[in-house]
């Protein structure tokens, strides 16, 4: 696999991320797996895994740090 999200998979055959280090060289994601998510469960004694379709952002303004921010300041009391 590739560099995916929230991770670099490092590989010395890459060229340079970037000049300023010469030593951090990363694999490319690969575009077949954008749009998914891979999920892992052990089920029946095993581990299991696949890949899902992303779901979409929801449209609500509850994403938890706006909550949490509400919670905090009182304001989900009012």
């Amino acid at each position: 696999g590739g560099s995916r999200g929230s991770y670099l998979v490092l590989d010395p055959t890459q060229p340079p991320l970037h000049p300023a280090f010469p030593e951090l060289r990363v694999r490319a994601d690969d575009p077949a797996f954008r749009g998914q998510v891979q999920e892992i469960a052990f089920r029946e004694g095993s581990w299991q895994s696949r890949f899902v379709p992303c779901r979409p952002l929801p449209e609500q303004d509850t994403w938890f740090e706006n909550v949490w921010r509400d919670y905090r300041t009182g304001r989900v009391w009012k």
